[in-house]
């Protein structure tokens, strides 16, 4: 809220659906209350508020309760034919219809509603990373790849969160994307091709024979660190979430989580990291055909501009 109490939030729609859905909802109420006619409209609002605290948005679904309105009529109430209610639900889409079949200037709505705020940013944060990870380079642009990193971030509350993914090809592992630059990428600075026995004893490998997400609450307490969790450490993050992404019973990738902070990542993120796995999975897959693809038309090429 603003220094007066206002709630401060946006919506993702357009200005103009806004104000249609607005005269539909006042058409509602006046064939609710004046004809009794129950026209079966709701649309679901979703509210995005910026927490200050953290930066991050949060998602509420707005319910709108009626109670305390009331439709007065101007005069004498047009009359609803019939072919007048089958005409109003029809056009319920159309305001201009809608003001010709029953003249605003008619019914004048009083009182006050009531609204009623519930959190969704899991569902909404879900379903947009759901949507992201559908278009072609989710995770290879960088640019949509800290737009999916960012929607974790609100998913998890972590606003310093960074994620990195890989894929496995044989005995290699190929970096595809890691936060917002490969020179915070600790062990994967040098190069974004890397080898299988690289990560040999660490938590990447664990995770990846015990094919499950596996959650470090501080790396400086984790025993038996080797190399990897050591450049880790020295990267300056504390807490990680190793994830392995399966593909049709195959293991085709990593996910990782890291956070400066100890303790960032627990078990309680175990539900929502079930839950992206395979979205991320069919990106990764998707991903490396794409690769092998550009890679197989481009072969021909190269094999010709040869001497």
């Amino acid at each position: 809220a603003d220094a007066d109490g206002a709630l401060q939030f946006r919506m993702d729609a357009d200005v103009s659906l806004v104000l249609n859905v607005r005269i539909l909802a006042a058409y509602s109420l006046i064939m609710e209350r004046v004809y009794g006619i129950d026209l079966g409209v709701e649309y679901p609002w979703v509210a995005i508020v910026n927490d200050p605290d953290t930066g991050l948005d949060r998602y509420f679904n707005l319910i709108m309760s009626r109670r305390f309105l009331e439709v007065d009529v101007v005069g004498t109430a047009p009359p609803i034919t019939d072919e007048a209610l089958r005409r109003l639900r029809s056009h319920l889409a159309d305001p201009v219809a809608l003001t010709e079949l029953l003249p605003p200037d008619r019914f004048v709505i009083r009182g006050f509603g009531v609204v009623q705020a519930i959190e969704v940013t899991s569902q909404e944060v879900l379903s947009a990373i759901e949507r992201d990870l559908i278009e072609k380079e989710s995770i290879v642009s960088t640019a949509r790849f800290q737009g999916l990193r960012d929607k974790l971030r609100a998913l998890l509350r972590r606003p310093e969160l960074e994620l990195g993914v890989a894929a496995v090809q044989g005995d290699r592992v190929l970096m595809l994307n890691f936060g917002s630059s490969f020179e915070h990428a600790c062990l994967f600075a040098d190069s974004t091709h890397l080898k299988l026995g690289d990560f040999a004893g660490s938590v990447y490998e664990r995770a990846s024979r015990e094919r499950r997400p596996l959650i470090i609450e501080d790396l400086q307490t984790y025993p038996g660190r080797t190399r990897v969790e050591d450049e880790l450490l020295g990267a300056g993050y504390r807490s990680v979430v190793v994830a392995p992404l399966i593909y049709e019973d195959a293991l085709i990738g990593s996910l990782e989580l890291v956070s400066g902070e100890p303790g960032a990542f627990n078990v309680s993120h175990t539900p929502q990291l079930l839950q992206i796995l395979p979205l991320f999975a069919m990106a990764v897959k998707r991903g490396i055909d794409e690769l092998n693809r550009d890679y197989a038309n481009a072969w021909p090429n190269i094999t010709r501009k040869r001497p």
